[in-house]
């Protein structure tokens, strides 16, 4: 898939795996339980997505970009993976 834009779409259960993607965008979508083995996620923002359950080898998601949550819920799988800076915590002084 190429220059492709998801908005707002559910692609629950979908099997993505072994998909060549290129300047694609998710956004707002359900990934939820989708399976996305062999898939490269480098560099995408999936932080407004809603990943739960979904199934990766591990690598799929390096230099994504996923919020706290999501973080949380995809715990040692998440080698190399980018923090989105709104699930940071805020230093004050």
């Amino acid at each position: 898939m190429r220059h492709t834009r998801f908005t707002d779409c559910d692609l629950s259960h979908a099997a993505l795996g072994g998909c060549k993607l290129a300047k694609t965008v998710f956004e707002r979508c359900l990934l939820v339980r989708a399976e996305l083995f062999q898939t490269s996620f480098s560099g995408m923002d999936l932080s407004d997505c809603d990943i739960s359950g979904v199934a990766i080898s591990g690598g799929e998601l390096r230099n994504a970009r996923v919020n706290l949550e999501q973080a949380a819920q995809l715990g040692v799988l998440l080698a190399g993976v980018v923090l989105a800076e709104a699930a940071l915590p805020r230093e004050t002084h």
